[in-house]
């Protein structure tokens, strides 16, 4: 609608040989969102950790959104604010550095 150029990558990532993150990375957005994720991925520091590489992250977790805060604030986000309470009760927030 806008223009915008779609490119889309299917990546794992639990696959410990691939550096999904600086491919990731490279596309250097302005926010990311890890929607449903991180429940699903085996080395969850991982995601984390690459998470918290950004400025600017809209979040839903599957913890408490203190449990989930609390994660994020350890990679560096320090404004968190809750959008909603998913139907299943998930928090989803957006975080900023």
């Amino acid at each position: 609608a806008l223009n915008v150029d779609i490119h889309t990558e299917k990546i794992s990532f639990d696959d410990k040989n691939n550096n999904w993150e600086s491919k990731l990375e490279a596309f250097s957005p302005d926010i990311v969102f890890a929607l449903n994720v991180l429940n699903w991925v085996e080395d969850k520091n991982r995601l984390i950790n690459f998470l918290g590489r950004f400025n600017k992250l809209i979040f839903e977790g599957h913890d408490s959104y203190q449990i989930e805060r609390t994660r994020l604030q350890k990679v560096g986000f320090k404004n968190f604010n809750l959008i909603v309470m998913s139907e299943r009760k998930r928090p989803l927030f957006i975080c900023e550095k």
